[in-house]
């Protein structure tokens, strides 16, 4: 009778672990929305669900195709003219979210330019000179009021850590993560999470609006003048969950392959990140910025003083620092 009762509890858990491990690698991670850009409505959504609408801010666009062995198929690119374009349907997670897109700024970039928000502020994402702003609301475990925290991730290191590693031409395969539950924040860099490039804050949760759903309607790019985002976006997708790392060093790989994402698990990690910050000389960090950047700090911070004496500091200032370099 002992003998049965073993045989079959060794059978029950071959089966338990069976099941466990065909789900591990059944499950899969689908997105909320994935804008691709490469059906014949170049703005329709893969998931089906919400299409980019460009027309109610009466926004500019076009759409590009990218080069061979490089980026994914054709994507969006927005102008000195684009607005907001939005998705027109509400976006409400709850315990977290991810955002992953292919980002390729402009050369003339503005200071601070708004890559994706909700309308109610809750979920915010700015590219700046020289950081990324991470915003995000929530509601802390055992309270009703929403918090904001402002994160902003200093881009004055080296390598994935610099504000040129961005504005180099080239795609980078960006994520914005957010786990509301364990309070933890994160953005991804080409398939790396750097040092650095975590934050954690209050566990809780996001808030939903329910008595205004336009509130939770998300937007890429702005209305903003200064804040308007003139460059290149692909492959944005955006999930209801804090997409685990394995799925986003896959999607890396996948972008770096010229494919869109694919959805199935992955159990693959992803590799140690690549150095952010060393001992940096002044060369080093001049070497970093853009020389375009330099001359649009100089001329906005030295122009009203330069009027009022007459003298060219920003042409004085811009050739000491080339000595420098």
């Amino acid at each position: 009778m002992i003998k049965n009762q073993t045989k079959w509890f060794f059978v029950a858990a071959l089966i338990a672990c069976s099941i466990i491990s065909t789900n591990s690698f059944s499950q899969t991670w689908t997105p909320k929305h994935y804008w691709t850009f490469n059906a014949s409505n170049s703005l329709a959504d893969s998931t089906g669900v919400a299409p980019l609408n460009p027309t109610y801010f009466q926004s500019t666009y076009s759409i590009g195709s990218a080069q061979s062995n490089t980026g994914v198929g054709k994507y969006l690119k927005l102008n000195s003219t684009s607005k907001a374009i939005t998705s027109n349907v509400a976006f409400s997670p709850d315990s977290g979210f991810t955002l992953e897109l292919l980002f390729r700024p402009g050369a003339n970039i503005n200071e601070v330019v708004q890559i994706m928000t909700r309308r109610d502020g809750a979920i915010s994402i700015r590219y700046c000179f020289p950081f990324f702003r991470f915003t995000t609301k929530s509601i802390p475990t055992g309270t009703s009021t929403a918090v904001t925290d402002n994160w902003d991730l200093s881009l004055n290191g080296i390598g994935r850590g610099t504000y040129g590693y961005y504005v180099d031409g080239n795609w980078h395969h960006l994520v914005f993560k957010y786990n509301a539950k364990s309070g933890t924040k994160e953005i991804w860099v080409d398939g790396q999470l750097p040092i650095g490039f975590s934050k954690s804050i209050t566990a809780g949760s996001i808030p939903s609006n329910a008595g205004s759903t336009n509130s939770n309607i998300v937007d890429l790019n702005t209305n903003t003048a200064y804040y308007q985002y003139v460059g290149d976006m692909d492959e944005i997708a955006l999930y209801t969950n804090a997409l685990p790392g394995q799925m986003i060093y896959k999607h890396y790989q996948e972008f770096t392959q010229n494919q869109s994402y694919s959805f199935g698990n992955s159990t693959t990690n992803p590799p140690t990140p690549s150095p952010v910050t060393a001992g940096l000389t002044h060369k080093n960090m001049l070497q970093a910025i853009p020389i375009q950047q330099l001359m649009h700090w100089f001329n906005s911070k030295l122009f009203p003083l330069q009027k009022q004496t007459g003298l060219n500091f920003c042409f004085l200032i811009f050739q000491f620092l080339i000595q420098l370099m």
